[in-house]
Parts: structure tokens; sequence; C-alpha cells
């Protein structure tokens, strides 16, 4: 038991005996006498006091006895207050200890009420703080994120990855068109020199210039910019142009451009920057207003250099990057020509090599080339028939060919013995491949 409980127990006792012993029944001789039952005579004591005609009917109605005349009047007084009135106290009495214990039992809810509410407040103060703490923390580290991103050293960053997915995109988009051309795979188009996207018409069969700005719009692209807002530049080896009637362009054409001593480069992509001090000319269609030193000189022979007289930027392709993806596209299509031949209905097997490229197929040859299409001087009509460009530009005599014994002409539907091994690849059929490159293509 608690403390508050014992102090608020010992008082409202307290005021019960108070109560009790201020309002104890006595019963005192009165010195007035009953004449007569019908006199109405009453003692004063300065107090109020029963009537004898009261006392006289109560006294009957409790021992139904009358009372002699002369006998002494005995008047039940609680210190001059009557019987109703002391039963009135007594109740008070026990109200006002109600009174005192009730608030004593509301100050100890109060107080435990008070104890829950501090700890829920505490709890809450401590969460609150957590959370300011927390936001704090968050504060200083956004702050510290944005201070690190606007630091000189990030803005360059920001700035040189701009450009360099500018320069991927222009280097992509060129790679591409060169693959898909369909005159000559891995040409390339001329500059634009007029800055509207798309390169000038040939002056005969040669490009009006081999640099300019980056031709965007004959791409299919959008128009690109580095991190200073200007537009990409570009520049190919003259022998990789586009013209039709060119000579014949396969992986033997060599790059004639180079960079940094590194020979073999048939195109560069140029971010030019914002002008330095000498290129006050800008905008203009003047190499020397946006390229610096080698880059502007006109000659094939370009720099990387960086400094605070040139701050161009390169991107190149080489002759190797370049025909490895023409060379798959080859392989590709000579492979689905020979499957056709195949698959023809009036015979099941593939076609005997020949001994040079553009000659008939010899009987039997297993290893050679791909022979000609039929002509009257070949006995076997509805040879292998491949694209224009693929003769046009001489990709046959670059191109080996063998095919598997089970497969020729004497056994259909590759029913006999005699299949290539290739690596882990067994059965194959034909083999085809890239001289030079060594890339090659299997029929299973």
């Amino acid at each position: 038991m608690k403390l508050l409980d014992i102090k608020c127990g010992i008082y409202a006792l307290a005021v019960l005996s108070l109560c009790s012993c201020a309002h104890q029944s006595s019963i005192e001789p009165s010195s007035a006498h009953i004449d007569s039952p019908a006199t109405a005579t009453e003692t004063h004591t300065g107090q109020e006091t029963l009537s004898t005609t009261q006392l006289s009917h109560q006294t009957e109605t409790t021992n139904h006895k009358p009372l002699p005349v002369d006998a002494p009047v005995y008047s039940i007084v609680v210190y001059d207050t009557p019987v109703y009135k002391v039963t009135l106290n007594v109740v008070m009495a026990l109200l006002l200890g109600g009174w005192i214990i009730n608030p004593c039992h509301n100050i100890q809810i109060r107080q435990k009420s008070m104890l829950k509410s501090n700890k829920q407040q505490s709890k809450k103060a401590q969460k609150g703080a957590a959370l300011m703490m927390m936001l704090l923390v968050f504060i200083l580290v956004l702050t510290a994120y944005i201070l690190q991103k606007l630091s000189p050293t990030n803005i360059n960053l920001e700035r040189s990855q701009k450009t360099q997915r500018a320069l991927l995109q222009a280097k992509s988009a060129l790679l591409g068109r060169a693959i898909l051309d369909d005159n000559r795979p891995g040409s390339l188009p001329c500059p634009d020199t007029n800055n509207d996207g798309s390169p000038e018409l040939f002056h005969g069969n040669r490009c009006p210039s081999y640099i300019g700005r980056f031709p965007w719009r004959t791409l299919g692209i959008p128009a690109l910019q580095d991190a200073d807002g200007e537009a990409l530049w570009y520049t190919l080896s003259s022998n990789y142009r586009d013209y039709p009637l060119a000579t014949p362009l396969n992986s033997n054409t060599p790059g004639l451009l180079s960079v940094n001593a590194q020979n073999d480069v048939v195109a560069i992509i140029f971010s030019v920057g914002a002008p330095l001090s000498h290129q006050s000319g800008r905008p203009s269609t003047n190499t020397s207003d946006y390229l610096e030193g080698e880059n502007a000189n006109g000659d094939l022979i370009f720099s990387t250099l960086n400094s605070t007289t040139h701050n161009d930027r390169l991107m190149m392709i080489t002759r190797n990057e370049l025909m490895r993806q023409v060379e798959r596209r080859v392989l590709t299509e000579t492979a689905n020509a020979l499957q056709t031949y195949f698959s023809n209905n009036s015979h099941a097997y593939f076609p005997s090599a020949a001994v040079a490229y553009g000659q008939c197929e010899t009987d039997s040859l297993l290893n050679g080339f791909i022979p000609r299409t039929h002509t009257s001087d070949c006995p076997t009509a509805n040879l292998p028939i491949l694209a224009a460009w693929f003769s046009n530009n001489q990709w046959g005599s670059m191109l080996h060919y063998e095919v598997a014994t089970a497969c020729t002409k004497s056994s259909p539907n590759c029913s006999g013995s005699g299949f290539i091994s290739d690596g882990d690849f067994a059965n194959v059929r034909v083999r085809l491949t890239i001289s030079g490159s060594g890339q090659k293509r299997l029929i299973h």
C-alpha cells in the first residue's frame, strides 16, 4: 500500500470519529413536567427540543404504554439537537468521509495518469528528437551531395560525360549505317558543309569536303551537341565514301587517317568545345574556327592533344572496328544463300567448291571458293545467288568455302558420311571463313 493511501485512510477515519463524537446521543431528565396529556409545554435550554405532546406521541408509538402524569419527562437530546438531525449529521459525516477519500483516490489516479502521460510525453519527445536527428542528418547529407555536385571536379566530369555520350551516339549511327549499306557495305556519308545536317552532292565521284559537321539528318538521328552546345564535326577516309561506283570496299581496304600516330583509321568524330581566344569567327564554315593544330591543317593526321590552345575531343573508328561487323553481314548472307540452294526441290545438297573466285564449281572439290552463278560455261544451274555488292566489292575472293563430303551431290540430304568438325561442333555441313580476320560461320 502506498503512502498516499495510508494518509487518506487516517484522515477519513479522523473526520468520521469527530462527527461521531459530536453527535453522541444522551438522555437527560427535563425540568418540565406534564400537567396533563393535553398540555403543550415545551422545554427550553437555548436549543430546540421536542414538545411534550410530540414526546408523548412518540412514546406511545414506540412503547404502546401511556406515561404517568407525574412521571418525569426525559427528552432525547443530542446536544439539544433532535434525532432526525442527528441522522442527517451522520449521513453528512459519511459523505464527508467519502468526499475526503475520493479526492485522495482521484489524486492517486491523477498521479498515475500523470506518470503515464509523462512516460508517453517522454516517448514522444524521444521520437521527436530522433526524427529531428534524422532530419538533420538528411539535410547534412543533402548539403554535402549538392556541394559535391557543384564542385568544379564534378561539373567538369558531367560535362565530359555529356560530350562522351554525344560522341558515342554519333559513332554508333555511323557504324549502323555503314554495315547496312546496299551498295558498298562499310561505306560512310560525306560530311555536312553548310550546317543543315545533310551532306552536299558529290563533286563528280568525290565528296565536296572530307571534313565538316556531322551529318545527323542523313543518319536519321537528332542533332548532336557537346557540353558547350557546339555541333559535332566529322572527317572520313576518302576511300570509304559512299559513292556507288567507287573502288571495291572490303576488309582489305585500309583507312587513310591517323590519330596520334595510330594508322588505319577510317573516320573521326570531333567535339570542338568552346571557342578559344584565337577562334573569334563562330559561327562559320571555317575549320580553323572550330578545330586547332593538327586537326585544322587539312592533312590526314590528327591529334588528341588537350591544352590551353587545343580543346578538341576525338572519337575514331578504325578499319578493324568497322569491317569486323561488315564481315558478319557477309558471312550471314552467304550462309543464307547456300541454305536456300540446299533447300531447292531439284537437289538437296551443297555445291562443290571452285578453284578460284569467279570460276565454276569443280566436282567433288570440298575446299575452295563459292562458285559463280550459272552461266553458259558452267554446267550446274541454280548456284547460290548473292547480292550484287558481294561480287562488286570482291568479297568472294576473301571468303573460303568448305563443304562436308556427306552433303555433296553424291549424297542428297546429307545422307552420306564424313562431316566437318570444328572445335566443340560436330556434324558441320558447311564452314565459311573470312581470310585475314578469321571470322567464320558454320552451317549445321
